[in-house]
């Protein structure tokens, strides 16, 4: 199977709130299928080897990486989805915040109530997973070199679900409350 995405595509799905949602959850997916291979890792806890502590770290980065991806991608729906009419992207990030530079922390903080601590700390992780610790064994900018460690905490699944899911639940309600116009912008997507 294959599935093309150039630019053109990209430009004519980005105003479709419903398009981010959907590719959020495709992260969100995949991320609870690792936090289950998580999960068996932490059951063999007391037979751990050097290797299974690779395999968990390995796992984790990947998780945190998707879970920080899934919540890029449906923020950016909440804030597409809040004004519909929007056409110049640059207003969305003008007035919601809209990031192009993975800033989960101001994309929350603008367009979502305000955080529980538990939350705020599961997204701080996130933060950092999303903008290195998945992918480099360093920082490459220097104002993040604050002592961060890889952490994984049994709630974090759960919250970031619960989180997750009243954000698509916003976005829906949104779209449902002016389905004229997305489903007017949406034929004028599928039009080209």
């Amino acid at each position: 199977m294959t599935m093309r995405m150039n630019k053109s595509k990209f430009e004519d799905l980005f105003g479709d709130p419903l398009y981010w949602k959907e590719k959020a959850n495709r992260h969100s997916y995949s991320a609870g299928i690792i936090h289950g291979h998580l999960q068996e890792l932490l059951k063999t806890d007391d037979n751990w080897t050097q290797e299974d502590d690779q395999h968990f770290i390995s796992l984790m980065d990947a998780f945190f990486l998707l879970v920080a991806l899934s919540f890029e991608n449906v923020l950016k729906g909440l804030i597409i989805s809040r004004e519909l009419n929007i056409v110049d992207k640059t207003e969305y990030e003008t007035k919601y915040g809209f990031n192009y530079k993975h800033d989960l922390k101001k994309m929350f903080s603008t367009n979502f109530r305000k955080l529980t601590n538990i939350e705020n700390e599961l997204v701080d992780r996130l933060q950092n997973y999303l903008n290195w610790m998945s992918k480099y064994p360093v920082p490459l900018e220097k104002h993040l070199t604050k002592e961060v460690s890889h952490s994984y905490n049994i709630h974090d699944f759960e919250v970031s679900n619960i989180m997750f899911a009243e954000i698509v639940k916003t976005i829906e309600n949104n779209v449902n409350k002016d389905i004229f116009t997305y489903l007017t912008n949406r034929n004028q997507e599928l039009e080209y």
